[in-house]
């Protein structure tokens, strides 16, 4: 027990140096993973040897717990109603993507296997055996890198919405296509021969995890709905995964006639995962669970994989990981246009795809990891030589995500100035939404307003305005109605809900569906607004707003009676400068109508206080105040032409 803790204390500080590297390398725009198995590396025993070869055996303990949290959440974050509006092509590109890429994977291992060294002495069927589970994890991508890159573009339209939901869905499949894979492998090893019977064994196999993996979901469900504290139920998620594992080392010595039956624990998890997420009330609890442990598992799993990776053999192979890198990166890019034709005749779009699913990160250095513990003597060296792969595919992967978005024409980054989006979606119930809505009205916004289904009689007759588009909502499917809203084109999402927990969920959705999308959330509890604040939503408690604003009546009364609407006849508007001939000009050469007062400019998230000689630049915000009619003749002339024009269809409309 004292070499355990020992070497899983060191792990810990390691973890936390790893993870402030990780950061560091992300302010670099290379991947935190990048970061966190570079620390270990070093560490290990081909480095400073700070955990020797002998803490391997001890941190598979780790390793085990991670797997487990890793397939859990990639079942979490597969929702079935976020991606069923284009499951037809996202089947379709996940389909094509899957059969070309286990076919160039297994040919090019045949093709290299003399010049790899663990495969090179190998019988013909087992390098197929060995093909079969590279190619399965060349399938895989990475979530969490293509939420980044679409939030850093502030990408929105059709190509970024199926490119997530193949990212999403695929991500998941893939742990069931490699359980597919492992057991054909498995038998390929042993000796056997594909026939229908060992077929038939490895459909068994697949089955009987996913019945355990919805077994394992009812305990989480169980576990969710206790009172526990948090970190407790955390704990026992970890042990309950951890269990798993022990479950799928027994079943192993369970035979069925010939056959030894091999569970897949990274499979069980994701069903649990999945199922709880999709099919229990505790989706939210669970999801908030695992986002809020993720960093520390991550930090340690990814330490130990750098502190266990086979340099030696890495070093050998490198120029093997470039070829592979090529072979993925070309059956990617051929399975991603062969399933993109099928529902988007585009060939452009259809080429561009491929580039978006280039990298890969945590879910693949699982599968990775597994078969290198799965099959010794040779996993280790297969680990090394495929995790070289995903590392290099994690720096060049990113870059190709960026310039496909931007081709296709749906980034809309800072820098890509655009007319202020006047459209908004108002979430929530009561008057306040009422009197919103109305205000915005007056102001020439696009608004629709998502009400339960009781309140929408109500508000259609106090509010008299065909111009706020009513949606109803029944039993508090608010995401549900978010998402067929249509969402591509909306500029603002106000959430005025009585619910934190709600608010929570949905402004986590709106970053992962919506990036172009500011969100402003009416908070009850002050303790939750960092929460927020880290989905770059804007937190507003109704009691700390009353009181900034009671202390700006004392301190600049009129201002405030511009804030409360008492100036009649006057107005504040904010206006970016999207006119190129307007870049360089100063303000006093505007020649702006006697009546408009420029109050501040913001640049580069800086406060300007503005005067006749302030020469403004292309993307500076302005704080304007004078008359309506005056305003927005200057803010045709900033803008450089009218406003967005309106979004989607009306839905549910009452």
């Amino acid at each position: 027990m004292v070499p355990l803790a020992t070497h899983l204390s060191v792990l810990g500080l390691l973890a936390l140096a790893a993870h402030q590297i990780g950061r560091f390398l992300q302010r670099l725009h290379l991947p935190v993973i990048t970061g966190l198995l570079l620390v270990g590396v070093v560490a290990g025993p081909y480095g400073l040897g700070v955990l020797p070869a002998e803490a391997q055996g001890t941190l598979r303990y780790v390793d085990m717990v991670a797997l487990a949290f890793i397939a859990m959440a990639a079942g979490g974050e597969l929702h079935l109603h976020e991606v069923r509006a284009q499951l037809k092509g996202i089947l379709s590109i996940i389909v094509g993507q899957t059969v070309v890429v286990l076919v160039v994977g297994v040919v090019a291992f045949l093709l290299l296997a003399p010049a790899i060294p663990f495969v090179r002495d190998m019988p013909p069927a087992h390098v197929v055996a060995v093909g079969i589970l590279a190619a399965t994890i060349m399938v895989a991508r990475s979530p969490s890198s293509a939420y980044a890159i679409i939030k850093e573009l502030r990408a929105h339209g059709p190509f970024t919405q199926k490119v997530l939901g193949v990212t999403v869905l695929k991500d998941a499949l893939v742990i069931v296509i490699f359980a597919f894979g492992i057991s054909v492998a498995s038998i390929l090893l042993e000796g056997g021969s594909l026939d229908v019977v060992s077929l038939l064994v490895v459909a068994l196999e697949v089955g009987l995890d996913v019945v355990t993996g919805i077994v394992v979901a009812g305990l989480v469900a169980l576990l969710l709905g206790t009172r526990l504290p948090a970190p407790v139920k955390v704990g026992a998620l970890l042990a309950l995964g951890f269990g798993v594992f022990g479950l799928s080392a027994w079943l192993k010595e369970v035979r069925v006639g010939p056959f030894h039956l091999f569970a897949e624990p990274l499979l069980i998890c994701m069903v649990a995962g999945f199922t709880v997420a999709n099919w229990t009330p505790h989706r939210q609890e669970f999801l908030e669970l695992v986002e809020g442990v993720a960093p520390a598992i991550f930090a340690l799993f990814f330490t130990s994989v750098g502190a266990a990776l086979r340099v030696d053999v890495l070093t050998a192979t490198w120029s093997i990981v470039l070829v592979l890198v090529a072979v993925r990166a070309l059956g990617v890019f051929a399975g991603s246009f062969l399933g993109g034709l099928v529902t988007e005749p585009s060939l452009s779009r259809n080429l561009f795809l491929g580039m978006t699913f280039i990298t890969q990160a945590g879910v693949s250095v699982g599968l990775a990891e597994e078969v290198g513990v799965t099959f010794a003597p040779w996993g280790e060296a297969f680990a090394a030589l495929t995790i070289g792969t995903i590392v290099v595919n994690q720096i060049i992967g990113p870059p190709l995500f960026k310039w496909a978005i931007r081709l296709v024409g749906e980034a809309h980054e800072e820098d890509e100035l655009e007319p202020v989006n006047r459209h908004v979606v108002l979430v929530g119930n009561g008057r306040e939404v009422l009197t919103l809505a109305r205000d915005l009205v007056r102001h020439q916004w696009h608004v629709y307003a998502l009400l339960s289904r009781h309140e929408v009689p109500a508000a259609r007759s106090e509010l008299g305005l065909d111009d706020v588009k009513l949606v109803a909502v029944e039993d508090g499917r608010w995401e549900t109605e978010l998402a067929a809203l249509g969402l591509e084109r909306v500029g603002t999402v106000v959430l005025m809900l009585g619910d934190d927990e709600t608010a929570y969920h949905l402004c986590r959705y709106l970053y992962r569906h919506a990036p172009q999308a500011r969100c402003v959330v009416r908070v009850q509890n002050t303790n939750g607004v960092a929460r927020f604040q880290e989905l770059d939503a804007l937190a507003v408690h109704p009691a700390l707003a009353y009181l900034q604003l009671l202390a700006a009546v004392v301190r600049s009364p009129s201002v405030a009676r511009v804030l409360l609407g008492e100036t009649v006849g006057r107005d504040i508007v904010e206006v970016t400068v999207c006119n190129p001939a307007l870049d360089g000009v100063r303000l006093r050469e505007l020649a702006l109508p006697p009546g408009v007062l420029v109050l501040s400019v913001r640049r580069d998230d800086q406060l300007l206080v503005p005067h006749g000689h302030t020469c403004l630049q292309l993307g500076d915000d302005l704080v304007l105040f004078g008359e309506p009619e005056d305003l927005e003749a200057v803010e045709v002339l900033l803008v450089g032409g009218g406003v967005a024009q309106g979004f989607g269809e009306e839905h549910n409309m009452t």
